[in-house]
C-alpha cells in the first residue's frame, strides 16, 4: 500500500456542517446511498434498502460501526503559537485521550497545546497517525 494513504491530510475537505446528519432517520432503510460504478465512473443516487441489489454472488459487506466523539478543537502551540486542530478519537483512561492532530509536526513529545485559553494539552506519546496527549484544565489555578 502506499504510505500516502495514511496521511490524514489526504482525507481532509470541505463539507458543509448542515449535510451531516446530526441524527439517524427514524426509518434507516430510507436513508440515502451513493452508487458508484467504477467502470464508467457513473454516480447515481438511491436508497439503503436497495444495497444488497448491488451485490454480486462472492462479494463480502464490511461493517464499519465505529463511533467519533463530536469533538473537534482548534489550538495553539504554546511554544511558537502555532495553528493546531485536533478531533478526540477516544478517552483512553482518565485524562489521557487517543486524538488526530493535523499539523502534528509542530510539537514534540512533552510540548503543551492551549485552547481557548483554558485548556492545556500535552502531548504524552507521539505515535504514526495519531497521539496519546493529557488533558490538564485549567492549569493556571
Amino acid at each position: 500500500m502506499p504510505d500516502d494513504l495514511y496521511k490524514l491530510s489526504n482525507y481532509d475537505y470541505s463539507f458543509p456542517k448542515e449535510l451531516i446528519a446530526q441524527q439517524p432517520l427514524p426509518d434507516r432503510s430510507a436513508s440515502r446511498l451513493m452508487v458508484l460504478n467504477r467502470e464508467s465512473g457513473e454516480i447515481k443516487h438511491s436508497h439503503f434498502s436497495s444495497v444488497t441489489g448491488y451485490f454480486a454472488p462472492g462479494d463480502c459487506l464490511v461493517i464499519n460501526d465505529t463511533k467519533v466523539i463530536p469533538a473537534n478543537l482548534d489550538g495553539k502551540t504554546e511554544k511558537t503559537g502555532s495553528a493546531i486542530s485536533v478531533l478526540v478519537l477516544d478517552n483512553l483512561k482518565g485524562n489521557v485521550w487517543d486524538v488526530l492532530m493535523k499539523n502534528s509536526r509542530r510539537v514534540d513529545e512533552g510540548d503543551f497545546v492551549l485552547f481557548d485559553g483554558q485548556i492545556r494539552l500535552r502531548v504524552v506519546k507521539k505515535r504514526a497517525g495519531s497521539w496519546k496527549p493529557s488533558l490538564i484544565l485549567n492549569p493556571m489555578n
